[in-house]
């Protein structure tokens, strides 16, 4: 029969031993009991979890495996127990179980550790094969099927192996052969390949698959060791040396958890030797999302019971935010920073000294969906609040900077040692490179890079040679990192050339290893980078053991660093906060947790619910049909997101329940992971219509404002210097230590308010833009940083264009017109090669480099020229020009016109251009290298006109002179001129200008400085950013 058929197919190992056949020792079922625990909610769920693992005698205790979903939810479950078993009384859990000692943990384990427990109990196993041995294998099975000539669909990459192996895995956990998956499917596409080109594709993808299989399953049966699969069939015909006779499960199955049971694991719960008990533990939430169904389906028989629930359940007060009770903000971090100011305010109105707790303490909870960005957000955003926080979760290895070290390696190789890859290399701190036994330093690197910037068109490792060779006296500096840098290259080159994968990556690891900077393993941070570095080298050497032991094929540079990235950007590093504090957690491992405040974060669409990862290969109703359909119930299941969508949805509801005194929800309208895109509350919000009976709306009582950051603290008054810690501490006790602290020296104001300072309009213009572009400017006076292969600044190529043109003007007096103009850029082409050769720049200037600024101001065949566009504008004119003031200096009190009056200010400017014309009117020009500034923000020129207007009034006798245009020569305009307004509109925009410019002068005067840029894009591109 065919029930029969396929129990004897689930018993087959890898090694295609029968344990039917009279070869095989066939074990008897151990008779034993299976329960269904239902708890009304999570807290009857903890309880009765330490109520049937909790044993008396240690020996007895480590035959007992609670399954949990992750390491996490280990470490909340454990604290849950004790305060259950061993303090009773404690404010934090009122729900103990009264004289419960547990006195030996049992093994809490999560799903693939409970295959690395039972495998170290067989007697004498195999070993068990790692994740990226058993990828390895695949890899060989793939590239062997490809040459017997079963070829794929599709390009067989390194980031597609993980997949394949994925998708494998898969069939197997849900009890399904390779040759059943390929009967079914062929049956499925076979009548459809003749019309339909896509079936015909999938059907060649699964003759593939198929064929990678089962080369894939013979090579693991020739290896010396396990995996997964190959472990079930193993403890099915073996007995434990120690078995284990009680297992409790207390996570669902993978239709509601991706953390959650197989088919073949509960498979394995019935039919494993000498398993006496198995209790399952469920909430009554979970179980009416499907489960109950199911379980009852993959357990037949199974008792059920239900577990007692607390007399009166503790009352949990949802904490509504102006009468809304989701609170929403801007994004993640107001999050967080909103979770910080409830724990302090908290803190303050706390009434600790009538024996109650502090919810800063790791009683507060801090609910997510998904680890990420909070993982990152939250030392940034509970550090500057200095509130303490405590997480079990990893990061991933690729985010760290150790990852990018790395890529600098390879980087420097594909690019056959650029200067910028190569100098970057060098001055990365996560390596020392060492000349004459002492480390390079940065100055000589500084000096080496300044050098190789003469040359951007050389050969580097070339030029280094000829540099060592040919060095003079006062390049001792460059010539100790010119050294440096070609031993990088000489070690480097090796990997350049096709090799055995293990020994280019023995290559990798020596480099990385003799080049390795060395940590303090006393300082957190250092810790931090010894711990990546150790779990990335790690990676690279267990790579090289696979290759080694099972496959080495030949590969180049590209081919090895692809795999190293696949394997990186899936490893993770657990953050070290140990320090206890809030605690963050994903939302299956709260639900093992004991908290008196929980506030559940990120409440938006497209988190909860979490949309389920989907096969690459297959779509999803064919491989629901294949994977899903029942050999007991006739009927086909809901599909899988569905499942798991009322799985978190009942998950959800269960964590409204969690706190024994305050709940929060929070949600947020812009996601900065998705290109700052507005979002949606979730779905979920919807089910706070119909909260849990012991749930209760509470309005939150108003708060007075309270400083929660440290650096408003340290901006709004004094503070306490050992409440600072880290660089605050470090800054602060510089701040301290400073002797003259006057009000000269911190202000820029002076007694007589903003009358007293001399203002620019540029730099006004700047202010406008953004604040604290102008703070970092003028009053920290913080260099810009530059573009790292730019050798002319933007503002060395606008100096010499100025200085060109004033120069050219002093000396041409005659209006320019169709008949001179060739004569006028002869006479200018004299003065920008005369300005080129005198000026200096930052960095050396090439003659190369030189040439084409030659050309970009006096143009080529292909494009004209900055100067020729000018004149040729100037001919189009066609106005008579009394007087040209160039470069004209205005520095005086001028009157300006606001909302509330006429006020003076102080103002130092310098005019690119004033045109006098006949008709005793006069137009103000200031050029641009680039665009106009939007006129929304700028006011050099209504500010130029209006003093320009006020200067010639009283220092000319031939006026009066007004104001007729002022336009900008901007010479990324297509068109060169762009006025500052329209035809009929000068008097209008005047007025705005003066009232823009006012405005941040009080501004300034008042010292008012925030990160409030006009083009948030700009920041992007900011050479203050951090």
């Amino acid at each position: 029969d065919m029930v029969g058929k396929d129990v004897r197919a689930r018993c087959l190992d890898v090694t295609g031993r029968n344990p039917f056949s009279g070869n095989a020792e066939i074990m008897a079922i151990t008779p034993r009991r299976t329960r269904l625990l239902r708890a009304v909610d999570l807290h009857t769920f903890q309880r009765a979890i330490a109520e049937v693992a909790s044993y008396n005698d240690p020996w007895i205790a480590q035959d007992c495996v609670v399954m949990v979903p992750t390491h996490a939810a280990t470490e909340q479950l454990k604290r849950t127990l004790e305060y259950l078993s061993f303090t009773p009384d404690n404010p934090k859990q009122k729900t103990a179980v009264a004289g419960s000692h547990l006195i030996a943990w049992p093994h809490f384990v999560t799903r693939r550790a409970w295959y690395t427990l039972m495998h170290g109990r067989l007697k004498s196993p195999p070993r068990l094969l790692t994740d990226i041995e058993r990828e390895v294998l695949l890899q060989s099975a793939s590239e062997d099927t490809i040459r017997s000539g079963v070829e794929p669909p599709f390009e067989v990459r390194p980031g597609l192996l993980p997949e394949i192996l994925t998708f494998y895995d898969t069939l197997r956990r849900q009890h399904k052969t390779v040759n059943g998956f390929e009967r079914v499917v062929t049956e499925q596409l076979e009548g459809d390949i003749e019309f339909d080109r896509g079936a015909l594709r999938l059907l060649e993808q699964t003759r593939f698959l198929v064929s990678v299989f089962r080369d894939f399953e013979q090579k693991i049966k020739e290896s010396d060791g396990l995996d997964e699969h190959a472990v079930r069939a193993l403890l099915l015909t073996n007995p434990c040396l120690q078995p284990v006779r009680h297992v409790v499960v207390t996570v669902p199955d993978q239709a509601a958890s991706e953390n959650g049971l197989w088919p073949a694991d509960f498979d394995l719960l019935t039919r494993l030797p000498d398993l006496e008990r198995v209790d399952v533990i469920v909430t009554e939430q979970m179980l009416q999302s499907g489960l109950l169904e199911r379980i009852r389906e993959r357990l037949p028989g199974i008792e059920e019971e239900q577990c007692s629930r607390v007399p009166e359940p503790t009352p949990v007060r949802l904490m509504m935010a102006d009468k809304k009770r989701c609170r929403i903000v801007r994004d993640r971090e107001e999050e967080l920073i909103a979770v910080a100011k409830d724990v302090k305010w908290a803190r303050q109105d706390g009434p600790q000294s009538d024996g109650s707790f502090d919810i800063a303490d790791d009683s507060t909870a801090v609910v997510f969906q998904r680890p990420l960005p909070y993982l990152y957000l939250a030392k940034q955003a509970f550090g500057a609040c200095g509130v303490p926080f405590e997480t079990f979760d990893s990061l991933p290895l690729a985010a760290e900077p150790y990852a990018a070290a790395l890529n600098l390696v390879f980087a420097c190789i594909d690019s056959k040692f650029s200067r910028s890859d190569l100098v970057a290399l060098l001055r990365s701190p996560h390596f020392k490179f060492l000349v004459d036994e002492s480390a390079v330093t940065h100055e000589e690197v500084r000096a080496l890079d300044r050098h190789l910037a003469q040359f951007p068109h050389d050969d580097v490792p070339i030029k280094l040679k000829r540099l060592l060779t040919e060095a003079q006296p006062d390049q001792d500096l460059i010539r100790r990192a010119a050294r440096a840098a070609l031993k990088i290259v000489e070690e480097l080159t090796r990997l350049a050339s096709r090799d055995r994968t293990s020994v280019l990556l023995t290559s990798v690891l020596k480099f990385l290893t003799n080049h390795a900077t060395v940590y303090d393993e006393t300082d957190s941070v250092d810790r931090r980078l010894l711990q990546v570095r150790a779990t990335m080298h790690g990676v690279l050497h267990d790579l090289r053991t696979a290759h080694v032991s099972h496959h080495d094929p030949e590969a180049d540079l590209a081919e090895v660093w692809a795999n190293i990235q696949v394997w990186i950007e899936r490893r993770a590093v657990q953050l070290e906060s140990d320090q206890g504090g809030v605690q963050l957690l994903d939302a299956q491992a709260a639900c093992y947790g004991s908290f008196t405040s929980v506030t559940i974060v990120g409440l938006i669409e497209k988190d909860w619910p979490q949309q389920r990862s989907r096969s690459i290969f297959y779509p999803s109703l064919m491989l629901e049909k294949f994977f899903q359909f029942s050999l007991v119930s006739e009927k086909l299941p809901e599909s899988s997101q569905v499942a798991r969508n009322r799985a978190e949805r009942a998950r959800f509801r269960d964590l409204l329940g969690l706190s024994t005194d305050q709940l929060r929800l929070s949600s947020f309208t812009l996601d900065h992971l998705d290109q700052d895109a507005l979002v949606s509350p979730s779905t979920f919000i919807e089910l706070l219509e119909a909260l849990p009976e012991n749930v209760s709306p509470v309005d939150e009582e108003a708060r007075p404002p309270v400083r929660i950051k440290i650096d408003e603290a340290l901006m709004l008054g004094t503070v306490d210097p050992p409440v600072v810690q880290g660089e605050a501490a470090t800054w602060l006790s510089l701040r301290l230590a400073t002797n003259d602290l006057s009000e000269s020296k911190r202000s820029l104001s002076h007694e007589n308010g903003p009358e007293g300072i001399t203002f620019s309009p540029t730099r006004v213009e700047r202010y406008l833009a953004c604040p604290f572009k102008y703070f970092a400017d003028r009053v920290l006076e913080l260099e810009e940083e530059r573009e790292e292969l730019s050798r002319v600044s933007p503002l060395e190529r606008g100096t010499w264009l100025h200085e060109i043109l004033e120069e050219f003007f002093n000396k041409w007096p005659e209006p320019i017109n169709d008949e001179n103009i060739d004569l006028a850029l002869e006479r200018c082409a004299g003065v920008v090669e005369k300005v080129l050769t005198e000026h200096e720049t930052a960095q050396p200037l090439p003659q190369a480099e030189r040439a084409l600024e030659r050309s970009l101001f006096l143009g080529s065949i292909a494009k004209r020229g900055l100067i020729d566009r000018v004149l040729r504008f100037e001919a189009e004119q066609g106005l008579a020009v009394v007087d040209r003031l160039l470069e004209h200096e205005l520095k005086d009190k001028f009157k300006f016109k606001s909302s509330s009056g006429t006020r003076s200010v102080s103002l130092h400017a310098f005019v690119d251009r004033i045109d006098l014309l006949q008709d005793n009117t006069f137009r103000v020009v200031d050029y641009k290298l680039g665009s106009a500034p939007n006129p929304k923000l700028a006011v050099q020129l209504p500010i130029y006109a209006v003093c320009s207007e006020q200067y010639l009034a009283d220092r000319r006798t031939d006026g009066p002179w007004k104001v007729k245009d002022a336009y900008y020569l901007a010479f990324k305009k297509e068109g060169l001129a762009a006025p500052m307004v329209k035809k009929g509109e000068l008097e209008q925009a005047l007025d705005d200008g003066q009232q823009r410019f006012l405005d941040a002068v009080d501004g300034i005067s008042k010292q008012e400085f925030p990160v409030r840029p006009a083009e948030p894009f700009n920041c992007k591109y900011c050479g203050y950013s951090t």
